[in-house]
């Protein structure tokens, strides 16, 4: 007696049952009436022949393509000046988002959205850089406190920082 390996196919939501005997997956889905189309993929592959219980899985694939507006983030420019002090910082121009739209090659399985990759971009607004001046021009001591302030009870120190005082007699 010789015992024909049970095959189960999963496709379109359904399950179908039969006997394989050295039949491929292609002959077994035939047989079901399962036509694929030419982006569906088959687990195991069409060509393996059948010599146990077996699944196979038929993966509906569909393509499309969807057209998206997105955000073209600004990017910022430093740029040394010996104007500044080091460290400093000044913002010359503010920055200011773009936008694009981009179209994708949307791949489903089975009606899931699974993967998608940019197939074009178009520009739509320009992002304006953000320019920022960066010191380099070593620090100074010099205060900007009034003689008149120092002669009050005030002196600046070594760093620049004012400081108060009292005379005593």
């Amino acid at each position: 007696i010789k015992r024909c390996p049970r095959v189960t196919v999963t496709a379109d939501g359904k399950e179908y049952h039969a006997l394989a005997d050295g039949q491929t997956v292609a002959q077994i889905l035939e047989e079901n009436g399962i036509i694929l189309g030419k982006d569906d993929e088959v687990s195991p592959s069409q060509d393996k022949v059948i010599k146990s219980d077996t699944k196979i899985s038929v993966m509906r694939v569909t393509y499309k393509q969807e057209t998206k507006t997105e955000t073209l983030k600004y990017k910022t420019v430093k740029k040394q000046v010996n104007s500044l002090a080091a460290g400093k910082t000044k913002i010359v121009k503010t920055g200011a988002n773009g936008k694009q739209e981009v179209t994708y090659k949307v791949k489903y399985v089975d009606g899931k959205r699974t993967s998608q990759k940019a197939v074009a971009r178009k520009v739509i607004e320009k992002a304006t850089d953000r320019v920022v001046n960066v010191g380099r021009k070593p620090a100074s001591y010099s205060s900007s406190y009034t003689a008149n302030e120092v002669s009050k009870g005030y002196f600046i120190d070594s760093a620049g920082k004012k400081v108060a005082y009292r005379r005593s007699y």
